[in-house]
């Protein structure tokens, strides 16, 4: 599994990648990786190298409200041409790797390469663990399925079984798992509120709250009381700019808009 700091993509197919912003900016590795095509699953991060690299942007938002699969053909076809006619790789990223472009794939998948959703999904999550698409966005590809194969190989509760049994199959010493903090801060207020959708384990979603001076290692404190039940200890915790890595543990936790936190756990 290819997965750094970075250069944020996963691997899937021999020539089919999934990554998170961390992944679309680094242009000598896309030409390393062959990659010539590149499906862009969010609104607002820009088409970095258009002069070598076709894009195909889906405007979407990881909410319920999202038509996802309305977008399934088109990209789906987009990736199978890049792939199977023009013999490039194609990456597929959004903001974090974990949704929309899990959902994307999946599709691709489904469509193009024999899988059913099932297979797919687990082969995805084996690839990249903390793969988490939304409940909404489970729901499109089941009924993408049925409308393939006129069946259905699993439900959106088997979604979350799937990612239990993995966990307990895995065998290395670590596992990344990643999420996005939806901060809410008042400048008349002294406290930071975070909703946290945590991608593996317990999925679900974590409420903190804590002083705006609290620290980064306060947070990896509180991330760890929270997270007790997932799994044994959290040794690190890193937090990531868009375009640097900060490892300060005394920066406050009100300087953390727009930021992605990166949590290693112990298995």
């Amino acid at each position: 599994m290819a997965f750094s700091n970075s250069f944020d993509a996963t691997k899937v197919t021999d020539n089919l990648y999934i990554g998170s912003l961390f992944a679309c900016d680094k242009q000598q590795v896309l030409q390393q990786l062959g990659i010539r095509y590149i499906v862009n699953a969010t609104t607002h991060i820009q088409n970095y190298f258009p002069e070598t690299i076709t894009y195909h942007r889906v405007s979407i938002e990881d909410s319920e409200d999202t038509d996802i699969m309305e977008h399934f053909d088109e990209c789906s076809k987009f990736i199978a041409n890049a792939i199977k006619v023009n013999k490039s790789s194609v990456l597929v990223h959004c903001k974090a790797g974990m949704s929309r472009s899990a959902t994307l794939v999946i599709a691709y998948l489904m469509k193009f390469e024999g899988y059913d959703l099932k297979t797919a999904h687990k082969h995805l999550l084996r690839c990249r663990p903390i793969i988490s698409p939304n409940k909404y966005f489970l729901a499109q590809l089941c009924q993408h399925e049925l409308y393939l194969l006129r069946r259905n190989s699993m439900s959106v509760r088997d979604f979350m079984s799937d990612e239990s049994k993995l966990k307990l199959k895995l065998s290395s010493s670590s596992t990344l798992l990643e999420f996005n903090p939806n901060i809410h801060t008042d400048s008349n207020q002294e406290t930071v509120r975070m909703q946290i959708r945590f991608s593996r384990g317990n999925t679900g979603k974590y409420n903190i709250k804590m002083n705006k001076t609290d620290t980064i290692a306060d947070l990896r404190n509180m991330i760890e009381s929270s997270c007790s039940g997932v799994t044994s200890s959290v040794y690190q915790l890193v937090v990531t700019h868009p375009r640097q890595i900060l490892h300060n543990q005394k920066m406050t936790i009100e300087k953390l808009d727009n930021c992605i936190l990166t949590v290693n756990f112990l298995m």
